[in-house]
């Protein structure tokens, strides 16, 4: 729900990475995105189905801005199709978990997090889907190691995606699964953004982010891996 009204006494939670997770911790239980028809919960951003809108995108040129500045290469979307059985074993992998999908914001930084009334409120859930929830983090600590300057893999990083995990009682290596995934579904997103308007209104910027995020995948570097 994008430009989410939080009123007047509503203040910015400071850029700090602890106080971003703070407030995902302690408000998990009390989100309360606007109602909507179980219709309008379309998008799906994880299971069987995500790998099959990646290869569905392969096809796609023009998505791909194929062999265009900061696109994707024929080489990479060779590799990409080469490694659609390994994303099928990883999203199965997954799945084993039994940690039922949700809503999830897809899209949470300390930019979208603010307290009114001693609450946190968690605005612009234009991206949200149902999802596995672990896929929150993808966004979520990119945009961390970004803002604070931290290596991919760095310490901080680690210990903040593992105060996420915590209640969930879940392993690293899961959310380490879902990070990965959670590149391409990232990318879909972006797809389906674009898909709203005709090409010759797309921003370039955004349509730059779907090879960005099958990219990602490619490289297959640490939580935090932002460029």
């Amino acid at each position: 729900m994008r430009g989410l009204v939080c009123g007047s006494s509503t203040a910015p939670v400071s850029a700090s990475g602890k106080r971003c997770f703070l407030a995902m911790r302690r408000s998990r239980s009390r989100w309360r995105p606007a109602p909507r028809s179980s219709s309008s919960w379309a998008f799906r951003t994880s299971g069987s189905g995500l790998a099959d809108e990646v290869d569905a995108l392969l096809e796609n040129d023009e998505a791909l801005l194929l062999d265009e500045h900061e696109g994707l290469t024929s080489a990479q979307r060779e590799e990409l199709r080469a490694r659609i059985p390994e994303l099928r074993a990883l999203i199965e992998e997954l799945q084993t978990a039994a940690i039922p999908e949700t809503i999830q914001h897809d899209d949470l930084h300390d930019g979208q997090i603010f307290v009114r009334d001693g609450q946190h409120v968690i605005a612009d859930w234009g991206d949200s889907c149902v999802s596995q929830p672990f896929h929150t983090l993808t966004v979520t600590l990119r945009a961390l190691a970004w803002r604070h300057g931290l290596e991919p893999g760095a310490e901080p990083l680690l210990r903040l995606r593992d105060a996420y995990l915590e209640p969930y009682g879940a392993s690293a290596a899961l959310a380490g699964l879902a990070y990965r995934t959670g590149t391409l579904a990232r990318a879909l997103a972006w797809h389906r953004h674009l898909q709203a308007r005709e090409p010759e209104h797309w921003d370039r910027e955004d349509a730059e982010s779907v090879s960005y995020g099958l990219r990602l995948f490619l490289e297959n570097g640490p939580i935090g891996t932002w460029e």
